[in-house]
């Protein structure tokens, strides 16, 4: 199990709960880890994790999770407690998503809260949401992955950060025909496939190729191209032309062989 409530007394962990907002004030001896923070907010994003945003204060550290989208899990079962089988499937939905970071060899599995009051779902797609805390509880750094490995990327370019929602989110692929992760690009250009190297990571469907399609931010626009994927790439319904970049604009629909995915722009220079 992940690092329930019952253990905040013991790390000197203060719990506070606002309208929106999930507030965790830890004390300034507990050793942070903010390679593995930047982590929950870049690659984090699409497996499920909440962001977090770092505040030191004069006598603690200030975690803050953006939670007003969400319910917590404890709550949605409640509301669904007349249908087992859905309520089943969304608790084998949640285990499954975890066990794709359990053992990445990066982030702390035991700093995951897995308690039914500190799992969140999301919105109308009824999306799992998770809270890491950002902590080492042991002397020992996590071990570093692989090189080619794309936490290693990313989570070990800074330990130097205060503020760490710097990364406003401008684009998202939600899933439409299948559960699992939002895809949330933070860097130009991003790569989308299987490979475990891809930004945007898709696991479990074989029909996926290793490196599927890249989309990229260039002069306002937003464009898409398939990497010579088995399956295609579709955009609203129409096959792409292998390494010819298409534009994209809000709503777009996007499928990766069987996946569906909407896409989302919030940036107001998008031009659409």
């Amino acid at each position: 199990m992940g690092m329930e409530a019952t253990f905040f007394g013991r790390l000197g962990i203060v719990e506070i709960r606002q309208t929106g907002k999930l507030i965790l004030d830890l004390p300034l001896n507990l050793a942070f880890f903010p390679a593995g923070a930047r982590w929950v907010n870049k690659q984090g994003l699409q497996f499920g994790f909440l962001s977090v945003q770092s505040e030191v204060r004069l006598t603690k550290r200030r975690l803050i999770y953006d939670i007003s989208s969400c319910c917590s899990l404890m709550e949605f079962c409640s509301a669904k407690s007349k249908n087992e089988t859905f309520v089943e499937g969304m608790r084998q939905r949640i285990n499954n998503m975890i066990q794709l970071v359990k053992d990445n060899g990066y982030i702390d599995f035991s700093c995951i809260l897995c308690g039914e009051d500190y799992i969140f779902i999301d919105g109308d797609l009824e999306l799992p949401r998770f809270i890491y805390v950002p902590i080492k509880l042991s002397k020992q750094t996590p071990a570093r992955p692989p090189d080619n490995d794309s936490l290693s990327r990313s989570a070990h370019l800074t330990e130097q950060t205060v503020l760490l929602n710097q990364f406003e989110t401008r684009v998202s692929l939600q899933p439409q025909n299948f559960f699992g992760p939002q895809l949330i690009p933070t860097e130009w250009p991003y790569l989308i496939g299987k490979a475990s190297s891809c930004d945007g990571f898709i696991a479990g469907n074989p029909t996926i190729s290793r490196n599927h399609c890249l989309i990229d931010h260039v002069e306002g626009m937003y464009q898409i191209k398939d990497l010579h994927s088995l399956n295609g790439t579709y955009l609203n319904d129409k096959k792409l032309t292998v390494d010819t970049f298409y534009p994209l604009m809000d709503g777009d629909e996007i499928r990766l062989s069987d996946y569906i995915y909407r896409l989302r722009i919030s940036d107001p220079m998008c031009q659409t």
